[in-house]
């Protein structure tokens, strides 16, 4: 099926909700006079009436609503140009045509009865008919305009969110990138024979960066290369003062997890638990399943870690936000210090992909 056609079948699947709502509305009238209805013993009668009444309003209005748009479907697939393309145009346009499919109903319904009746039509009818009409025609001009804002409103927040979140990755690589020249730049300075081979690695691994950093979610598979290949460098830096350990579950490419998070976390681990050590020490990455089918990733390095006074840092102050636009408040994004004394930073993510 065209896609112009499968979006007037979602259209027409939209218009079918708003029935159960027509015939509601077309007992108020029963409801309102219910006990001069009972009081005469006509209750039965009425309120099949009533039903009768709602159901062939809503008949019309349907059928009229899928003429219409049937040809306004037809004339996009034959000029290319949609149509309505403003929603207050498409909103205004709605409402003429569910007042003008109302209007043939109620005439009709009011004509059939009275010919039953072999009375005349009378003018008086068909304006109190109308004007109950108008008045559910008026709740769901409303209801649709509701709708419409809050989609908006919707679309708008989902656009901010999507330009916060670009923002926040365009500042985690240069951030990456300022670290690892500092590392070069330390080794060249103490005459390292291994700052040239750090620095083809280093063009290597921010070939990688730069290529995850298209996604909003990355293989975990991928994202660990990346912390691999960063700690091996940082082991041409620090040799013996730094260790590392990363365990995470089977088929790693098959888990999606923020792009570059992981990368930040553990940037942060090397700059406070192994740079500041003399010692030095060992980094842990994990990342286990849990009961409730999603993952927590921890990465733990030496030393307590950093008071909220001092603060956390750009890049875990936007690994925060990102995790906050992506999976909200469900992320528990903790920063702290374990009972053996060591820094732990770890989240919860779902595994699943973002595009």
């Amino acid at each position: 099926m065209p896609s112009p056609w499968r979006d007037y079948q979602k259209m027409m699947l939209d218009f079918f909700r708003y029935i159960p709502f027509g015939i509601a509305t077309a007992f108020i009238p029963f409801l309102l006079n219910l006990p001069a209805f009972w009081k005469a013993g006509t209750v039965s009668e009425h309120a099949l009436n009533s039903l009768v009444f709602g159901s062939a309003i809503c008949g019309f209005i349907l059928l009229l609503f899928a003429v219409v748009y049937a040809g306004l479907t037809l004339i996009r697939i034959r000029t290319g140009v949609m149509p309505l393309r403003t929603r207050s145009g498409k909103l205004w346009f709605n409402l003429v045509i569910g007042f003008a499919g109302m209007t043939m109903a109620v005439w009709f319904l009011l004509d059939l009865s009275n010919r039953q009746a072999e009375k005349p039509a009378r003018f008086s009818e068909f304006f109190t008919a109308l004007l109950v009409g108008l008045f559910v025609g008026l709740l769901f001009f409303l209801h649709l305009a509701y709708r419409m804002a809050k989609e908006d409103a919707l679309a708008l927040q989902t656009v901010l969110a999507e330009t916060r979140y670009q923002t926040l990755e365009n500042q985690m690589q240069p951030h990456f990138l300022f670290n690892a020249l500092n590392s070069l730049a330390e080794l060249i300075e103490t005459h390292n024979d291994a700052a040239a081979d750090m620095t083809y690695k280093l063009a290597d691994l921010y070939r990688r960066i730069l290529a995850n950093s298209r996604r909003k979610t990355a293989s975990l598979a991928t994202e660990v290369e990346i912390v691999r290949a960063y700690l091996e460098l940082e082991q041409l830096r620090f040799g013996p003062r730094l260790r590392f350990t990363i365990e995470i579950p089977p088929q790693p490419e098959a888990i999606f997890l923020p792009s570059l998070v992981l990368q930040t976390l553990v940037e942060n681990a090397v700059k406070h638990g192994i740079a500041t050590s003399v010692a030095g020490g060992l980094i842990q990455v994990k990342v286990m399943a849990t009961d409730h089918g999603s993952y927590h990733l921890t990465v733990e390095n030496p030393g307590p870690s950093r008071s909220a006074s001092t603060g956390t840092g750009t890049g875990l102050d936007n690994t925060k936000s990102r995790l906050d636009l992506l999976y909200g408040d469900r992320h528990g994004f903790a920063l702290q210090t374990t009972k053996t004394g060591t820094t732990s930073a770890g989240f919860s993510f779902s595994g699943k992909q973002f595009d």
